[in-house]
């Protein structure tokens, strides 16, 4: 009877909580990926690596599920929703299967999962298409790396430990968020099985090889002189940004990971307005001292009260608890460093980096909430049950609201695409679309669309795709400038290029567009043009009176 709860319960919420994620659509990444897919083709997955390079760090795995998706389906998002919510569903049971590995009681391990399930501080990491197939099937393999390695703790079958490795290797092919644990299985393995510091370097040793091995590989990645990770470091004034990171990401993602944003900052604003009335309530001064200076520091407040309940709890627990609880804030709290090269813009990193982390804070919440519900005082049972309602409750309506939220957008960039290119189905030689609007979008004057990515590059992709255009067309000066951006990618770029015979462009900016018709001799006709009405979200054809004012310009 509890397993068919169980279940059932875990589907109602699956329905409640994602019934938009069918309905969301692409957003920024995937466009880039679409163009380069088009453009290079098989080159898309190997980049022009070495098979030494792809082998040891690369995102190999995760450009090869883009490339065979965008193969198969194309445009159809539905199908990137599906395979993501399988991603983010077995990632789901593995945490509930190590919940269940590490201490046998069946409600923990039901726990786990609906809390990893609808934590929603992490749910970029499966929600958005340009994400998914690197974080989410990195975490799959680090889960299975985890469990292996649990039991080989239990059985001490070496088997068990190169498959555990073996799992961590191939999480390499989609993402570097495996690279916490080649410190984390040697520091769990000396708490856990309380072993000398020589029996433990020994037992990991292919671990802390392999480990050295990638770091050397990070390291020289991070100090080349065009690095893009480089430009990271340099960002975050040098080491001692590096160092406060490493020691704050880790401590301020303890309470992250169970306190979203939106709640953290509704706390926050009100402390600002407290205790600094002198600040202007939605003023740019304001949203920083919010958002970065007291959002970090309740965040750090917040986490060390937490370590202190939980350094309560770990001298309390009995048996092997201990070590599982160790265990878990270790998880948590390390799989925040390979991000400590990216400079926050507040107190929150960006949400798909809390994916790993939220399956070890959602093994110690329900371990906490378990042992409430286990208890036999009836007081801590109705409360552990209050607790998780309230709990998942905040999180599922949160994911709702931003699937709910991405869908709209997504209808609305839909919307704006078939317009345009129902209006002109056949392209002429030269074609040159204009778009401008009256509303901003994302903090940029020159945007006038709903678009996170350069609309000029999706309207290129789309008739390219049927044919019409040159895929090369997407190629931008050298293989590098293209696999950074390509063509019209920008959010606000724009521009005229012509390759063999035929010519495409895309502008916001009236005064550019009749530059590129006057150099270009583009023929007025071959001109179409829309304003959008960002508050009623209308397009308006604009295209005759644009042609009219190209004509009278000098």
């Amino acid at each position: 009877m509890k397993k068919i709860f169980w279940i059932l319960s875990i589907i109602i919420i699956a329905v409640i909580t994602f019934w938009d994620f069918s309905g969301m659509y692409f957003q920024q990444d995937e466009w880039h990926s679409f163009g380069f897919i088009l453009s290079e083709g098989i080159k898309y997955i190997t980049l022009d690596h070495s098979l030494l390079t792809l082998l040891i760090n690369d995102r190999v795995g995760a450009r090869a599920i883009m490339y065979a998706l965008f193969s198969l389906v194309g445009l159809s998002s539905v199908w990137y929703a599906a395979l993501a919510f399988v991603l983010h569903s077995i990632n789901t049971f593995l945490v509930g299967i190590i919940a269940y590995a590490v201490t046998k009681r069946k409600t923990v391990a039901w726990l786990a999962s609906l809390l990893f399930f609808t934590n929603s501080v992490s749910h970029q990491a499966y929600s958005w298409f340009g994400t998914f197939a690197g974080s989410a099937v990195s975490v799959l393999f680090v889960l299975l790396s985890v469990y292996a390695y649990i039991k080989f703790m239990a059985r001490n079958n070496p088997l068990l430990k190169h498959l555990s490795l073996l799992f961590l290797w191939i999480s390499f092919f989609f993402k570097e968020t495996g690279l916490f644990l080649f410190g984390f299985y040697p520091l769990w393995y000396f708490f856990a099985k309380n072993r000398k510091f020589s029996t433990t370097i020994w037992e990991n040793i292919l671990f802390l090889v392999y480990g050295v091995i990638i770091v050397m590989v990070r390291l020289q990645e991070l100090f080349a002189p065009a690095g893009e990770a480089n430009v990271l470091i340099t960002a975050r004034n040098g080491f001692s940004g590096l160092l406060a990171n490493t020691l704050l990401y880790p401590i301020s993602a303890v309470s992250q990971l169970f306190i979203p944003s939106q709640i953290l900052y509704a706390w926050t604003n009100q402390l600002v307005s407290l205790f600094f009335s002198g600040i202007e309530s939605g003023s740019t001064a304001f949203d920083l001292a919010s958002q970065v200076t007291m959002g970090n520091a309740l965040s750090v407040v917040l986490s060390c009260i937490t370590f202190i309940g939980a350094l309560a709890w770990i001298k309390r627990a009995k048996g092997n608890m201990r070590g599982i609880i160790i265990g878990s804030l270790l998880f948590l709290s390390l799989s925040f460093l390979p991000y400590i090269v990216i400079r926050k813009g507040e107190a929150y990193l960006e949400p798909r980096y809390y994916y790993a982390g939220a399956a070890a804070a959602a093994l110690l919440g329900a371990m906490m909430l378990g042992s409430f519900i286990a208890s036999k005082k009836v007081f801590y049972r109705l409360m552990g049950i209050i607790i998780v309602f309230l709990l998942i409750g905040v999180h599922m309506r949160i994911i709702r609201q931003d699937l709910a939220f991405q869908k709209d957008v997504g209808e609305e960039r839909r919307r704006i695409i078939s317009t345009i290119t129902a209006s002109a189905p056949k392209l002429p030689e030269k074609i040159v679309f204009y778009v401008t609007g009256d509303t901003r979008y994302y903090g940029l004057e020159e945007l006038a669309v709903p678009f996170q990515s350069g609309l000029g590059q999706v309207l290129l992709l789309h008739y390219s795709m049927n044919g019409q255009i040159d895929p090369k067309f997407f190629h931008d000066g050298s293989f590098l400038t293209t696999q950074d951006q390509g063509f019209l990618y920008d959010t606000v770029a724009q521009g005229y290029k012509e390759k063999n015979g035929r010519g495409f462009g895309y502008f916001w900016s009236e005064r550019e567009l009749a530059a590129a018709v006057k150099t270009f001799n583009i023929p007025k006709a071959s001109v179409y043009a829309w304003q959008y009405h960002g508050e009623n979200h209308i397009l308006e054809d604009i295209t005759q009176t644009t042609r009219k004012n190209l004509s009278v310009s000098p």
